[in-house]
């Protein structure tokens, strides 16, 4: 469901199905809250990669519409190709062993899951690794710390969607930020003030007959049981 196509009206299924995925982002990334580096996961990193994936795909795609065959972005947050190989370039220097062995074991077990053969079709149904590379890039290529919530939604909504649109998505994207503010706050409104189901990631029933495209790509992806 494309939030876009019905101009911010409330959509039951979506903001239910918006909760659970917010709770998949959130037990993914806090995979990495033991990577000691500073600031690399926060609160308000959930809500960033959340909304990065709403602004970027609105989670109905995972491979970029008429994109360079060459530089190709994928996953709902839509990483590019090169901007693929910064990051592993990054995450390999000798300073940044943490992230180099979190990375390369998230490659080794997604291979082992999806069992593709192409490393881009891999990445492209990785949920996992399309959050840690987002989460990376957001940490080492932002000059800025992210917006801290200080009990305004709608203005830390405004903050993320500027964010997002002068660091990620640049002034050479598409993304319109004052839309992006606007669905940004009429979702996380919802999900602030309802909490909603409770969310066990590895309940394949969670996800039958839902709306949206991440259903196919996130059942039976938790281990623990969550």
């Amino acid at each position: 469901m494309n939030i876009a196509e019905k101009d911010l009206v409330r959509y039951d299924e979506f903001y239910i199905e918006s909760d659970r995925l917010l709770r998949v982002i959130q037990s993914y990334l806090d995979e990495f809250k033991n990577i000691t580096y500073n600031g690399f996961y926060t609160e308000e990193s959930v809500d960033l990669d959340f909304l990065t994936g709403l602004f970027e795909t609105h989670y109905n795609t995972t491979r970029q519409i008429k994109g360079d065959p060459d530089n190709m972005a994928l996953g709902y947050t839509q990483v590019e190709y090169k901007t693929r190989l910064d990051i592993e370039r990054y995450c390999n220097r000798s300073d940044k062993k943490e992230l180099g062995k979190v990375m390369e074991r998230l490659w080794g077990e997604e291979t082992r899951r999806l069992c593709l053969l192409s490393k881009d079709d891999i990445f492209e149904n990785s949920f996992i690794l399309n959050l840690f590379y987002t989460r990376v890039w957001y940490w080492y290529r932002t000059p800025k710390r992210i917006p801290i919530y200080e009990d305004d939604l709608e203005l830390y909504c405004e903050k993320l969607s500027y964010y997002h649109k002068k660091y990620y998505n640049t002034k050479h994207g598409k993304a319109d930020q004052e839309f992006n503010k606007r669905e940004g706050f009429a979702v996380l409104s919802e999900l602030k003030k309802e909490p909603s189901i409770k969310f066990r990631q590895s309940d394949g029933e969670a996800f039958k007959g839902c709306n949206v495209h991440f259903n196919n790509f996130l059942i039976g992806e938790n281990k623990d049981g969550k």
